[in-house]
């Protein structure tokens, strides 16, 4: 029998490739015959993650366009021509069924010359502000899905359909719960840790002082902090815990009255899962503010409180705190509120749409 190959385009960091991977898991289950080809970068986390699960992953050669130097930028526009030609002989060696572009420098190419074809195509937008990919590739596609409903201003598509945003599946059925008598507040700053937030809590933690009455705190802090963190807690009278990795965010989030962390898609649909108050410092560094759009549209909402990184200081964070930890409506309104972003077996949606 033959199969129906499909093309998923994009990725660079893991707020793409964690929700690509989940739509491709449910395309293969609901049609098995269904044969999954990944497109990246050789920069971007694809190209460690997608071979590991058995996926092909064809690398584009193309650079990026946002926050570079101008040498960078005439590299990316001299290479251009070439990442469009092996997109096109790609297109024709494979045939796929649907192209998906799912956000990054990569899917451009792969989804432009395919829809030039005629291919069925299609755009996924995690983010609040729309990335200039996909900001490119909606005036081209057949439809542009989104997961936010200020996201279709940005984009040219006549067809844009409000969708979720994948989470694993085990945090997705995690209980939203524990009873317990403190006050849990997990920090985390993704896989690499972020140094912002890690100097703030720990210096926070290290000054002490009432407002750690009752708290016990995880912090994962990443690799390159991780050492540094670690000493300046060491000693403490109080219930603090310092990790490289957390491999059970499933349970993390069980666990947790507060969320500390930046505000990233994934991160926003894991949060919404499993319907955690949080407290989201934003990635200044991120493409077009993203994070922080993404921020500010849950805070608009009353399903979070945001702090740029400019202003997460040491008191700040104290306050935030004392004051949440006494508030129980508080965080039950934005436990509540949370919830709303969250669509229940989101890729299994997406795949359903991808594969109508």
């Amino acid at each position: 029998m033959n199969k129906d190959i499909i093309f998923i385009a994009g990725g660079g960091t893991g707020g793409h490739v964690y929700p690509a991977l989940a739509i491709a898991e449910a395309l293969t289950a609901i049609n098995p015959q269904c044969e999954i080809h990944f497109f990246g970068t050789k920069r971007g986390i694809e190209k460690l993650v997608i071979p590991t699960k058995g996926y092909p992953l064809h690398l584009i050669p193309i650079g990026r366009f946002n926050n570079i130097s101008s040498f960078e930028k005439i590299k990316t526009i001299v290479f251009l021509p070439i990442a469009f030609l092996k997109a096109f002989f790609l297109l024709l060696k494979y045939k796929p069924k649907v192209v998906l572009g799912v956000g990054g420098y990569a899917s451009l190419p792969v989804v432009l010359v395919a829809a030039w074809m005629g291919k069925k195509t299609f755009i996924w937008e995690p983010n609040a502000h729309a990335g200039m990919a996909n900001r490119i590739l909606s005036k081209w596609v057949d439809r542009a899905l989104v997961v936010f409903e200020n996201t279709k201003k940005h984009l040219k598509s006549k067809n844009i359909q409000l969708v979720g945003l994948p989470v694993r599946a085990e945090i997705e059925s995690a209980p939203a719960s524990l009873d317990h008598t403190t006050f849990n507040v997990l920090v985390f700053g993704g896989s690499q840790g972020a140094r912002g937030i890690n100097k703030t809590v720990s210096d926070a933690i290290v000054h002490g002082g009432s407002w750690l009455d009752n708290v016990e705190i995880v912090h994962q802090v990443g690799k390159y902090d991780l050492d540094e963190v670690r000493k300046k807690y060491q000693g403490l009278k109080t219930t603090i815990q310092a990790h490289e990795y957390l491999h059970d965010m499933e349970a993390r989030y069980t666990w947790a009255d507060l969320v500390v962390c930046r505000s990233g898609a994934s991160t926003v649909a894991e949060l919404a899962a499993s319907s955690k108050a949080a407290l989201l410092i934003p990635f200044p560094g991120a493409a077009d503010e993203h994070q922080q759009k993404n921020a500010e549209n849950l805070e608009s909402k009353g399903a979070a409180v945001m702090c740029l990184q400019s202003d997460f200081s040491t008191d700040y964070f104290i306050e935030q705190i004392r004051a949440l930890k006494l508030d129980f409506s508080k965080l039950k309104s934005l436990s509540k509120n949370i919830k709303q972003f969250h669509h229940h077996q989101a890729a299994k949606q997406i795949a359903e749409i991808i594969l109508k």
